[in-house]
């Protein structure tokens, strides 16, 4: 499932990473965009501890999971990392 939301969302970040931001200047606008709320994002959020009781998962429904994995997608392939990166810190 994730695979056919990312797929589609990288060759759409590859072709607007070549033709609608093709300057270092905007390409450089466009990651911090990016990579400032998830630095944020990090730096506030703490892991439980080995004595805490963690949250139970919750299960994200699939049309909301494909989005989801279209627009990281999308995110990784203007960024040209594939997805793969910025999924795994999802």
């Amino acid at each position: 499932m994730l695979i056919t939301g990312t797929l589609p969302g990288v060759i759409a970040g590859s072709v607007i990473r070549a033709k609608l931001i093709p300057g270092m200047h905007v390409f450089a606008l466009v990651i911090a965009a990016v990579l400032i709320p998830l630095g944020i994002f990090l730096v506030l959020t703490r892991r439980a501890r080995s004595d805490e009781q963690g949250h139970p998962a919750r299960l994200i429904p699939a049309p909301a999971l494909m989005v989801l994995a279209a627009v990281v997608g999308c995110i990784g392939g203007i960024y040209g990392i594939g997805g793969g990166a910025v999924l795994a810190l999802s």
